[in-house]
């Protein structure tokens, strides 16, 4: 999904289709449609074709279910201690991972070693999401903690808005993990929130940039009220208003990869 907003232009939300059609491709032959858009974003931003047609080989590796597709060996993941992975290997041996929590059992992996893999994104086919891993297995997720007062306040989660009818208003709270701001987007900023749930793709028009510029930029954990906009199986919140509860994380510090 990063290579393709990077290098071909993307949108999150197209992104994001390219992401679903990735798992269903073999079933559905999905992602055929997206090969001339990857190919033609390349190409305009300098890459040759061949490298352009290789990439999406790439793609289409990475979305065929169990088959072989490109691995990176354990010493690629950065601060990874030999301990920890000679314990992995050798548990993997045994059998396969059955889930997140037989890996966390069997592996026996302290927290740094843990946290290098998760942010090395090697525990999504586990968990499902780096930071989702990451939050199991440094603990629960701080929005689960914050699950009572966030519902004290009417703010719904991510899966309420995956849920929700198409144009329904609806107010949330997540975590900022991603800002983006592209060039061709004529000002519109895309926010990327996380809760305990899963992530909200929210878009915030320039106006709204323009008079929410702190909240907007600061908060940590940000509130939404916005409009569910539902197309082609991608969920988007269109932010009408927003509103900064960081202050509801105390002392706790989350940086968000902003502008890539």
């Amino acid at each position: 999904m990063q290579i393709a907003m990077v290098a071909a232009g993307f949108t999150p939300g197209e992104a994001d289709q390219l992401r679903r059609a990735m798992a269903a491709w073999k079933r559905k032959g999905g992602l055929e449609p997206f090969r001339q858009r990857l190919l033609d974003g390349m190409t305009a931003r300098g890459y040759s074709a061949d490298y352009a047609e290789q990439i999406y080989q790439m793609t289409k590796g990475f979305g065929e279910d169990g088959e072989p597709a490109v691995r990176l060996g354990l010493h690629m993941v950065k601060g990874l201690s030999h301990s920890g992975g000679q314990r992995l290997l050798q548990s993997r041996q045994q059998r396969c991972f059955a889930n997140s929590d037989d890996f966390f059992q069997r592996s026996q992996l302290n927290k740094r070693d843990l946290n290098c893999l998760s942010e090395a994104n090697a525990l999504s086919t586990l968990a499902g999401h780096r930071r989702l891993a990451l939050w199991q297995t440094l603990g629960r997720h701080p929005l689960a903690l914050l699950r009572p007062k966030l519902s004290s306040m009417q703010l719904k989660t991510a899966d309420d808005v995956n849920h929700a009818r198409h144009q329904q208003s609806i107010c949330v709270a997540g975590l900022v993990t991603c800002r983006q701001r592209p060039g061709t987007a004529s000002g519109v900023m895309f926010v990327t929130l996380e809760d305990e749930t899963g992530c909200i793709n929210v878009v915030v028009w320039s106006s709204l940039v323009e008079r929410q510029r702190r909240e907007l930029l600061k908060a940590q954990l940000l509130g939404v009220h916005g409009i569910v906009e539902k197309k082609d199986n991608v969920v988007h919140l269109v932010a009408g208003r927003l509103f900064d509860h960081s202050h509801l994380l105390g002392s706790l510090q989350l940086p968000s990869r902003d502008f890539h």
